[in-house]
């Protein structure tokens, strides 16, 4: 089971007035869907853009998949993958000068990572084992364009589903040791966790909007404002 879809069931369980207790006082299963605030970043965590990045044009609704939290260390700040920004490419349409990624991976389709670097990024779910790739949480795994060759090997030994469950991002989005704590704390972003199938979704159309929706309260109310204009 994955343990945060058991937090998640505490929490849902801590709401007044919930039904996720059973008769003789179990929890419930978790709904498939699901999503709720954390107190603090984490691998794995979304990132929800306020209304106070309205206007920003690389981070206006976003939702960031944050893959590291950073550390102590200066040079090893938070980073992550914008979800919800597909390009309007494929990966054939960009010409790639390895020819491989056309012939396995064509039809895939490219998403904007972040404004950071030109690195490109692997998002793979669906499979698990290959060589290169870090579990980011249980069932999703990230790589960049170096592990491409045994994701290669893996689709040549049959695998014909696996272009499905890999999503390629150009780009990432960062930020310095403790840069992310005080957008946090100056209201620029919800702190999240959410269910795997929300991350993996093909479809990102109404992600920002989704995920916020499942968070309820004033994350709902959120969910529902006009963009800010600005002046």
């Amino acid at each position: 089971m994955d343990w945060r879809a058991f937090r998640a069931q505490l929490v849902q369980s801590e709401k007044p007035g919930n039904k996720s207790i059973g008769a003789e006082g179990s929890m419930m299963p978790a709904a498939k869907r699901w999503a709720h605030p954390i107190l603090a970043p984490e691998a794995g965590c979304v990132l929800i853009a306020t209304e106070k990045l309205d206007g920003q044009q690389n981070f206006e609704r976003t939702v960031i998949l944050l893959l590291s939290p950073g550390s102590n260390n200066p040079r090893e700040g938070p980073y992550g993958l914008i979800l919800n920004r597909p390009l309007l490419q494929r990966i054939k349409d960009i010409k790639p000068k390895d020819r491989a990624w056309v012939k396995h991976f064509g039809n895939c389709q490219a998403h904007l990572g972040g404004p950071m670097d030109t690195e490109v990024f692997l998002l793979l779910h669906g499979t698990s084992g290959i060589k290169g790739y870090q579990e980011v949480i249980p069932g999703v795994y990230c790589g960049t364009s170096e592990g491409l060759e045994p994701v290669a090997e893996f689709a040549k030994r049959g695998n014909r589903s696996l272009p499905q469950g890999f999503r390629f991002f150009f780009g990432y989005s960062g930020w310095g040791t403790d840069q992310l704590k005080k957008e946090i704390a100056a209201g620029l972003w919800c702190v999240a966790a959410c269910s795997s199938d929300l991350i993996t979704s093909t479809s990102t159309s109404g992600l920002w909007e989704g995920v916020l929706q499942l968070m309820g309260g004033k994350y709902l109310e959120l969910s529902k404002r006009p963009r800010r204009k600005q002046y």
